[in-house]
């Protein structure tokens, strides 16, 4: 069996060139049995996310062409990948066709693997390694639902689901054994790390998001993350401030009454992208008193500035704005980058696991061969000699012939079962025991 894996990323592929090839689980259901069949491969999955779109495809080569083949791969048993019949350019090529996409992406966007590179690649994006943002999660649950789309349209098999399944372990080992995904690095998420530092536990607490952008969305997505139920939204666009608060089962407060909000929350995220002060200190403290000793934590996200500087200075205020934000961010980062090579080393443990697992499958006909042929030259020998016992006896005589055979395959069976078919010594192991044994 061929393994290959062909596809586009944030790396390779602009926005435009992404978006093209970015299709819902609704598509993939429709369209991954066609693929599989328009491209002769027996397996795949399709992973398909704002960052890349990648086809995981497997089917089974044919080391002897037959001669009316117009490009031979070679007398080479083994051929190399320039000479596998499943070509991730068709593949890709049968992909965008059923998509409706009649332009495929331009050569130097899309990156194509083979066998076990396909697979490490594979483990790679579980344990985040591949991501815009280094070591991020979410890739590792859009994986998970990839697998099981492919699954539900009855598009997985023996290859893809150990690819899989190894490539779930690889992720999981690595978040739990590295610090490749410690410590938040987005803005948004760092801005909530650090009111969950000063509060603890948030789900007790409200929070008021000032602002209905890109970067507002993706904090109250964290906060909803770390269990905050009580939220406030507040923009000069009305319609924006309702719909977040409508999406995240909120409330929408009227930006000329955001100051009151103020005596309420205990997270204020502010991210409008106005040319002044959206908060000023005269605001503020009119609100403390409301407030009493309670304390708030404010994180101004946006440039310029939304919330005055001069509200750090009170007693129980926690201002923390970009400059802060990304100090923390930049430091996560770098822990990260740090633990890039043992997230690589975990990777090629779990590899070598797949590649021993395919090795075994290679040899496996090899080993059915070999206990076929004792079992028939067993079974001959007891039956040409049944009639010389009674009942009793010949059960006996069957049990004991079993268990002899068992102890004499043990041996050169486990032999087979570690040798690496795709190696010289390998290919002489399996040619030895053919020979020996007269499999053919």
């Amino acid at each position: 069996m061929e393994i290959v894996l062909v596809g586009l990323n944030h790396r390779t592929a602009p926005l435009q060139v992404r978006e093209r090839l970015a299709v819902s689980d609704e598509t993939i259901s429709r369209v991954l049995p066609a693929l599989l069949d328009r491209t002769g491969a027996t397996e795949g999955m399709i992973l398909s996310t704002c960052n890349r779109t990648e086809i995981l495809a497997a089917g089974r080569s044919d080391p002897h062409p037959s001669s009316s083949d117009p490009h031979p791969s070679s007398s080479d048993p083994h051929p190399s990948p320039s000479d596998s019949l499943l070509k991730g350019c068709a593949v890709l090529r049968a992909f965008c066709d059923l998509c409706g996409q009649s332009e495929v992406p331009p050569d130097d966007a899309v990156y194509e693997y083979q066998d076990e590179d396909a697979v490490r690649h594979l483990y790679e994006v579980a344990a985040g390694l591949d991501s815009m943002v280094l070591g991020e999660p979410q890739i590792f649950g859009q994986l998970k639902q990839a697998y099981s789309v492919a699954s539900e349209c009855g598009a997985t098999g023996l290859y893809v689901n150990k690819a899989l399944h190894g490539a779930f372990r690889a992720g999981k080992r690595v978040r739990a054994e590295t610090d490749l995904a410690a410590g938040a690095v987005s803005m948004a998420y760092v801005a909530v790390v650090l009111a969950a530092k000063v509060f603890g536990n948030l789900s007790a607490h409200r929070a008021l998001v000032i602002g209905a952008g890109e970067m507002a969305e993706a904090a109250t997505m964290h906060l909803s993350e770390q269990g905050v139920v009580d939220l406030f939204f507040s923009n000069r666009t009305i319609e924006k401030a309702s719909a977040l608060a409508q999406r995240f089962n909120g409330r929408m407060v009227p930006f000329e009454r955001v100051c009151e909000a103020l005596a309420e929350a205990d997270v204020v995220i502010s991210s409008t992208g106005a040319p002044g002060y959206v908060l000023t200190d005269a605001d503020f403290h009119g609100m403390m008193a409301k407030r009493h000793t309670r304390p708030i934590v404010l994180i101004d996200i946006a440039v310029p500035r939304d919330i005055d500087p001069a509200i750090n200075e009170h007693d129980n205020a926690f201002l923390y704005d970009v400059d802060s934000l990304r100090q923390v961010a930049d430091e996560n980062l770098e822990r990260r980058k740090r633990a890039i090579p043992e997230a690589q080393a975990l990777i090629e443990q779990e590899l070598q696991s797949f590649s021993r697992w395919r090795a075994t499958l290679q040899v496996e006909p090899v080993v059915k061969l070999l206990h076929d042929r004792f079992e028939r030259v067993r079974r001959c020998e007891v039956e040409k000699n049944a009639r010389r016992f009674c009942d009793k006896e010949s059960e006996d005589l069957d049990k004991m012939t079993r268990a002899i055979q068992q102890k004499l395959l043990h041996r050169p069976t486990k032999v087979l079962r570690q040798c690496d078919p795709e190696t010289e010594e390998g290919r002489r192991v399996v040619e030895i025991v053919r020979d020996l044994f007269d499999l053919g």
